[in-house]
């Protein structure tokens, strides 16, 4: 018999509080839906759940490793030039924690790092010239996975009141150009 109060159930939802897209993954509505789901759930349903939960979350760090040579270029870069002390592992950690938004204009135009808050909407050729500049992917390819919203969502880390890009320029560059707001993930310490 499931309980509600039981220390596992507790910790799912606590993570679920921490990680609120997992919410809409699950297709649930609300913290709440779940919450009801759970508490009439039968340990079988419960147990389906948390492997979906683990799907999830395997899936960002597979992401992640992807990421990895961005993340030890931020990690030095950010070290050496800005005097902080931040490690891999504390960056990959703020992102395993990160909640998933629509990037606004306020933290687009303050993000570092990039040149996509230069790119005006149609201007795609600019964009294809700094795909070329850093050898990426085609802007136009990208352009089909910005539009179904199916693309790995860039990834900000945040600090005090900064925000600096450590993976995903050109998506970036890609979704201004189309004049899309894109999402991301920002992470934070």
């Amino acid at each position: 018999e499931l309980s509600p109060q039981s220390s596992v159930v507790i910790e799912f939802m606590e993570q679920l509080q921490q990680l609120p897209e997992l919410i809409k993954h699950l297709k649930f509505d609300s913290l709440k839906d779940v919450k009801d789901y759970v508490d009439d759930a039968t340990y079988e349903e419960f147990a389906e759940l948390r492997i979906e939960v683990e799907h999830f979350i395997d899936r960002r760090k597979r992401y992640f490793k992807d990421e990895m040579d961005e993340f030890e270029r931020a990690a030095q870069d950010l070290t050496r030039d800005e005097g902080l002390e931040i490690s891999v592992d504390k960056i990959i950690n703020s992102f395993l924690n990160s909640k998933e938004i629509t990037l606004n204009d306020k933290v687009w135009s303050k993000l570092e790092n990039t040149e996509s808050n230069k790119i005006k909407k149609g201007e795609l050729k600019k964009v294809i010239d700094i795909a070329k500049k850093y050898n990426k992917s085609s802007p136009k390819e990208l352009s089909k996975a910005i539009k179904s919203g199916d693309y790995k969502r860039p990834l900000i880390l945040k600090f005090g009141d900064r925000y600096h890009l450590v993976a995903g320029n050109t998506r970036l560059c890609t979704a201004a150009a189309l004049g899309i707001k894109p999402k991301v993930l920002i992470g934070e310490i």
